[in-house]
């Protein structure tokens, strides 16, 4: 929902939004600044730019003029408490600010971490060149398949199934095309991953006994969905695939719960983002008390996904407002990382250096400000090792724990 677009100038930043404008579609709203430059003012006229768009509009408050910065922050923090009925709406915010004063605006904006908890900063330099005269590509074309990232068996596979748009014809079996959906998401060619899965699930339909692979391609379409911004068509997805399979965990719980705590973790994940925290919260609890009960079988096969799982209900513990549950969550996150990450450090470090930074965050939350510093500062020493090995991956997680380090130390 929240967007924070850096420019170096009001005119780069209103480039970069006509050019965002034009690639997405959908209507974009500049909020007029009041001659008066009244915080009260602008108030009216954010309320007014929410009245006039329709579903999916962008609201975009350009505020790179330094004379604007207080009254900017004020509105953002606004819009932070209308958060509910522009999700409602469908809405979304793009703040405009310098790029030389991000420090200022992560130091002046403690609501920020939530606001942009799924969305990265963005450079006007990303979006358009220096001139604006001609666009460089847009991030919206990272939905299209990149062969040159799939394996030559996948790039061959994709390549049939486009030829022909019917599994049979294209020779892929069920499991082949849920395998290569898996691996299109990892690449975030979101368009072919949601046809390639659609496509299961009509299969499926004539196939009664296959109701288990059509919940797994529900749930596909639902992290696709999202991933693309459509998350009512992404909350459809999920529901649809954790029903169809509490419809058969009856006759099949212990051979399904592994597949169904995994769908209900995409469920609370997208519940989450439509702002239904407490619907969220139910569902991470649910998953989280299914992968104890497999870790506690087998703790070799699903104590990472235990981990993860609880590290996802720390922070939806936090949007409930529930300080110490959500710090005891991180804690032991981190504690079964730690005890992976021991074991087997360049599988599971990763997952150690995020789960600290969500630890930091919880410890910040409960006045545990210096022991916050020194978790996150851990956490960018893993991610600064992890960087420099493959900066493509790292790199944001690295920015991320950085950040929220600075932050810390400001405060």
């Amino acid at each position: 929902m929240f967007l924070p677009l850096l420019a170096e100038s009001e005119r780069s930043a209103i480039a970069a939004t006509a050019y965002l404008q034009s690639a997405l579609a959908q209507k974009f709203y500049a909020v007029a600044w009041p001659i008066s430059g009244e915080y009260a003012a602008l108030l009216g006229n954010l309320d007014d730019a929410i009245n006039k768009l329709p579903a999916n509009g962008v609201i975009v408050l350009n505020a790179c003029s330094s004379v604007r910065h207080e009254a900017a922050l004020q509105a953002a923090s606004y819009i932070n408490l209308r958060r509910e009925p522009l999700r409602s709406a469908k809405l979304r915010f793009i703040l405009c600010w310098s790029i030389a004063l991000k420090d200022e605006l992560l130091a002046k904006m403690p609501d920020l971490w939530s606001m942009r908890a799924n969305s990265p900063w963005i450079s006007e330099s990303d979006l358009v060149s220096s001139s604006f005269e001609t666009p460089a590509p847009l991030a919206i074309q990272a939905h299209q398949p990149r062969l040159g990232k799939l394996s030559a068996s996948d790039a061959d596979k994709l390549r049939r199934w486009e030829a022909h748009q019917n599994l049979q014809e294209a020779d892929l079996s069920t499991q082949d095309a849920l395998a290569l959906v898996e691996d299109l998401l990892g690449i975030q060619a979101c368009d072919s991953a949601i046809d390639l899965a659609e496509a299961v699930v009509q299969k499926t339909f004539a196939q009664p006994d296959a109701l288990v692979d059509r919940a797994v391609a529900y749930d596909a379409i639902a992290r696709a969905r999202r991933l693309l911004g459509n998350l009512p068509a992404a909350l459809a997805a999920a529901q649809e695939s954790v029903n169809t399979l509490r419809a058969l965990s009856s006759n099949h719980a212990a051979d399904l719960e592994p597949i169904l705590a995994r769908c209900i973790n995409s469920l609370a994940t997208i519940l989450s983002e439509t702002g239904d925290r407490e619907g969220a919260l139910r569902a991470a609890l649910e998953a989280v008390e299914i992968y104890r009960r497999l870790a506690k079988a087998n703790a070799a096969a699903y104590e990472p996904v235990l981990a993860t799982s609880v590290n996802n209900l720390a922070s939806f513990l936090s949007e409930t407002g529930d300080r110490e549950g959500a710090l005891r969550a991180a804690l032991e996150a981190v504690e079964i990382y730690r005890r992976l990450a021991k074991a087997n450090a360049a599988a599971y470090e990763p997952g150690l250096a995020m789960s600290l930074r969500v630890m930091a965050i919880a410890l910040a939350a409960t006045n545990g400000v210096a022991e916050a510093k020194r978790v996150c500062a851990e956490s960018v020493d893993i991610f600064e090792r992890l960087a420099l090995q493959l900066p493509q991956v790292f790199a944001g997680q690295l920015a991320a724990s950085r950040e929220l380090l600075k932050a810390l130390q400001d405060s």
